[in-house]
């Protein structure tokens, strides 16, 4: 059960909170608050956002929450699954934003510019009131829209953190710097959609000196008969 909540306090500052009630796997009753955001409009051109919100990393994060009837498809892609569903990207982002765009004669450009708590010692801790170390995460995000068809959106994405050690597992006891880039290619017409996002995570381990890399990438068409929408996409 997700509840949303959206309000307009004045001209400038609005504010969202969604709360889902969910079962986990051991059959028991979670309330989850997903997020909290306080948006402050002062121009086309530049915005503020602070509060628990969702990272700016790729396409389908920022633009579809928990809310299964926004999107097409029946689940999330894989790669954006939730950090508490085995998915790999901090989804989540405790902190501020600021975030606009620019009209040029041939497109337009739209940003996204984070810091926030990073991620916390395991995949699934969102580290909500404090980080437990000192190094904050960075999050950029870049849009075109090419002035030829709004539909249409290429850009690029860049995620930094350090990530702390977990003195309860021997192999981390040292920090892991994260560093995540990508790009994606949108197109979301009347009739048509298709959607390409791709992800490379670098991790490297302070203790080790080890260096990992994981890719993950999706692809997805679709195409509106009327009120059947076939589509396809491949994780």
């Amino acid at each position: 059960f997700n509840l949303f909540l959206s309000t307009k306090l004045s001209d400038k500052v609005s504010a969202v909170g969604e709360t889902v009630f969910e079962f986990n796997d051991e059959n028991e009753a979670v309330l989850d608050v997903e997020r909290i955001e306080v948006n402050f409009s002062l121009s086309e051109y530049f915005n503020i956002k602070a509060g628990r919100m969702h990272s700016s990393l790729g396409f389908w994060n920022s633009e579809y929450h928990h809310g299964t009837w926004l999107h097409t498809t029946a689940f999330r892609p894989l790669l954006f699954n939730w950090e508490d569903e085995s998915g790999i990207i901090p989804n989540h982002f405790v902190g501020l934003y600021t975030y606009g765009k620019k009209d040029l004669d041939i497109l337009r450009l739209e940003y996204d510019l984070g810091v926030a708590n990073g991620r916390g010692k395991i995949v699934d801790e969102v580290q909500n009131v404090s980080d437990a170390n000192e190094s904050k995460a960075y999050n950029l995000r870049l849009n075109l829209v090419p002035s030829f068809s709004s539909d249409l959106k290429l850009g690029t994405s860049l995620y930094y953190d350090q990530i702390p050690e977990d003195p309860t597992v021997p192999a981390r006891n040292g920090e892991i710097t994260e560093f995540i880039y990508g790009g994606h290619i949108i197109y979301t017409g009347t009739k048509v959609e298709f959607l390409f996002e791709l992800l490379n995570l670098l991790h490297d381990d302070k203790l080790s000196n080890d260096k990992f890399n994981t890719l993950g990438l999706y692809i997805q068409g679709a195409y509106r008969f009327g009120e059947v929408t076939p589509y396809y996409r491949f994780d």
